[in-house]
């Protein structure tokens, strides 16, 4: 096997290790192609280090890796295949975090964006929603914060919730979230 198609062990969210191809994502990614070339860490230990997922808040240290390592797996997904049906609401937002200012170079970035931005307006149950609030309100995007809210909304009046699983989920919520909530 020669060098290039080697695998990378993708450093992500600081903690968490996600195997890639080193071909397949110099290939499909700006980003990944100038670290595998010129980033001398990376070309002697074959790991990419992503600072930026905690610049980006989609990870702090102390924080649960999962939804940040959910949201990076859903990007490789996408550089693989090419596919955005996989892309779910619970990591929408953190794979948007990723695509900002085109820091990734990905090519048809714009594809997984509309892809995310679908499943932020499509139907949410209502621990996903209340999770979505709480995400957007962390990661500032106030956009994906009403979309969720209104999703809801929309649950809680379609159809009876139990008492548990309402209070499970508004205790997530942001103060202004839960305000808004309340007054609909």
């Amino acid at each position: 096997m020669n060098s290039a198609a080697k695998v990378v062990e993708t450093c992500e969210c600081g903690v968490a290790r996600v195997p890639a191809h080193r071909l397949l994502l110099a290939s499909r990614c700006g980003f990944f192609d100038a670290s595998l070339r010129f980033g001398l860490g990376e070309q002697r230990s074959l790991v990419i280090h992503l600072g930026i997922v905690e610049d980006l808040g989609v990870w702090r240290p102390g924080e649960d890796p999962r939804p940040g390592m959910e949201a990076f797996r859903s990007l490789l997904r996408f550089l693989y295949t090419s596919q955005t049906e996989h892309v779910k609401a619970e990591h929408a937002l953190d794979v948007l975090a990723l695509l900002a200012n085109d820091f990734l170079q990905l090519p048809d970035a714009l594809l997984l964006q509309r892809a995310c931005e679908e499943a932020l307006t499509g139907e949410m149950g209502l621990d996903t929603a209340a999770a979505v609030a709480s995400r957007a309100h962390q990661l500032e995007h106030p956009e994906a914060e009403a979309l969720a809210v209104d999703s809801l909304a929309a649950v809680l009046m379609k159809s009876p919730q139990p008492a548990g699983a309402v209070r499970r989920a508004a205790a997530g919520l942001p103060r202004a979230a839960a305000a808004e909530l309340m007054e609909r």
